[in-house]
């Protein structure tokens, strides 16, 4: 009853994550896995996350779908979501570093984190969300991950090959993020008609 108000998931890679997993419970999607935490905010410690183990589950005498329940209502209250084009951070970096922020990359790329950027990548499974960027956009997208911390969303124009994307991922692993931080090597879409999240395989 005390921490109910205050447990929240994030999503990590099920590849090299497998030994924690085996004692943390937990929600398989895709080739993730949805944790949960418990986010404490105090005067002294200021804000942080103890991970949930089996063992608090046990303690607490609670089930995992109800952990999922909670942190479906808490997550997107206590870290709101937010979406930004890469234009914009760009212009925003380069106005920071002394530049005039002219520069574009003309990219209809878009990053979904949540406000305070840690485990952002989470809000891709935020209920709603999604068929709301969905219904904004008149069409379906690519997601790409980034990192535990952000997405990235690309309109599906049906021009590009799959291997255009999966290089992306691959390069974005390889150079932009910490190994530790990397949440999948994987390609999704967001499928539109059907509102859900597919793992692209071929």
């Amino acid at each position: 009853d005390k921490v109910r108000d205050r447990i929240c998931y994030r999503l990590i890679g099920r590849k090299g994550n497998e030994g924690m997993l085996e004692d943390v419970p937990h929600i398989e999607f895709l080739d993730l896995a949805l944790c949960f935490f418990y986010a404490y905010h105090d005067e002294v410690l200021g804000e942080g996350a103890v991970l949930v183990h089996e063992s608090h589950r046990q303690m607490w005498g609670t089930a995992t779908a109800e952990l999922l329940k909670l942190a479906e209502r808490n997550t997107p209250k206590l870290f709101p979501w937010s979406k930004r084009s890469i234009d914009s951070m760009v212009t925003e970096a380069a106005c920071k570093d002394g530049g005039q922020g002219e520069d574009s990359l003309n990219m209809p790329i878009s990053v979904l984190s949540n406000g305070k950027g840690l485990y952002g990548a989470a809000c891709m499974v935020y209920p709603g969300v999604l068929e709301a960027l969905g219904a904004e956009e008149g069409r379906g997208f690519y997601i790409i991950p980034s990192s535990v911390h952000e997405v990235l969303l690309i309109p599906d124009d049906h021009v590009r090959e799959y291997s255009f994307y999966r290089q992306m991922v691959e390069e974005v692993n390889r150079t932009q993020v910490e190994p530790e931080e990397v949440l999948s090597y994987g390609l999704y879409r967001y499928c539109r008609k059907k509102s859900e999240i597919e793992e692209i395989i071929s």
